[in-house]
């Protein structure tokens, strides 16, 4: 059985609905929503999945390849103007990635 904190981290924080539970029981996967290619899906790469998975199953390959962060700084999206603040992990001066930073003002 699949934990379904990501899906709702999608449909519920982002509002996308590009992740979906398919299947049920033990045999249940989460899948791109509306049985398209993942590629083709409304997920933006907000990390928000990623973010909220408790199990770390779902990981950057950022973090996978350079391993973790050692360092953060706080800096704003410029993905869509409004200006919701981001973390940038450091490992030196390299991002190993980046996700929300819940402190910030909205």
């Amino acid at each position: 059985m699949v934990c379904s904190r990501c899906v709702r981290a999608c449909e519920e924080v982002q509002g996308t609905f590009a992740l979906t539970v398919e299947g049920r029981g033990f045999d249940s996967k989460v899948t791109a929503g509306q049985a398209e290619n993942f590629m083709d899906s409304e997920c933006v790469s907000c990390g928000a999945c990623v973010q909220a998975c408790p199990t770390s199953t779902l990981m950057e390959n950022s973090v996978i390849e350079k391993g973790q962060p050692m360092s953060s700084v706080v800096t704003t999206c410029a993905y869509c103007g409004v200006g919701c603040a981001f973390k940038a992990e450091l490992k030196g001066d390299e991002v190993v990635r980046m996700v929300p930073y819940k402190g910030g003002g909205e």
